[in-house]
């Protein structure tokens, strides 16, 4: 049978919807041994001409080259950015926009902070000293923080109460929560060491999250 004889698609379509199960599954077989033995021409009438297959080679060559390439170029980044973190201020300030994270002494964290405890703390004061004439000057048109960094930055006083108020999305595990797609938990926060199976539901999580605070805030 030859897919053509079926004319265009919608004619295609309402007769393959009335086959039987078995007709159905004929079809989608001829269709993938049509679909293998076009690809297995092409390929054979591509390796059959030497320049086509000298210029793969060299284009495999050439890719190879420039993923290395650039593959140590962001090394190279990431070192920098890791030990210079502040340095990237005036490019984001270009961008206008800004997330701020607080450091996070859990799991890796704790680690790297034990080697570079000096480092990591006056990379915060700077940043913490930084912040209100970033803030005064506007040097982004919207700055963002995490509940951890807000502590840590100590944004709250750096406006008024009724801005605070305005601004301030709540505590860590009123509006949001943590999940962990990889171990498939979910908790308060990153920091968290009570962490729950995820649910099928995100709203059945969230209530889970408030319980636990609740229980804290009774505590």
């Amino acid at each position: 049978m030859n897919f053509r004889d079926f004319g265009k698609y919608n004619q295609f379509k309402e007769q393959f919807a009335g086959m039987s199960p078995e007709m159905k599954e004929q079809m989608m077989r001829m269709a993938k041994e049509q679909m293998k033995a076009r690809l297995n021409a092409f390929v054979q009438k591509w390796l059959s001409q030497p320049v086509l297959i000298v210029v793969a080679l060299f284009l495999g060559a050439l890719v190879g080259a420039l993923t290395a390439f650039f593959g140590q170029v962001l090394l190279a980044v990431s070192a920098l950015r890791d030990a210079h973190p502040l340095y990237w201020i005036p490019g984001l300030a270009l961008i206008g926009i800004a997330i701020v994270l607080g450091y996070k002494k859990f799991g890796r964290g704790i680690n790297a902070y034990h080697d570079s405890r000096l480092l990591i703390d006056s990379q915060i004061l700077h940043l913490e000293e930084f912040l209100p004439q970033m803030v005064r000057e506007k040097w982004f048109d919207s700055i963002s923080f995490d509940n951890l960094a807000l502590e840590q930055l100590g944004v709250k006083n750096l406006m008024p109460q009724d801005k605070w108020d305005m601004f301030y999305m709540g505590d860590e595990g009123s509006s949001t929560m943590y999940v962990d797609m990889v171990n498939r938990e979910f908790a308060a926060n990153s920091t968290s060491e009570t962490r729950y199976p995820l649910l099928d539901n995100v709203e059945d999580m969230l209530n889970v999250i408030h319980q636990e605070k609740k229980g804290k805030d009774i505590d």
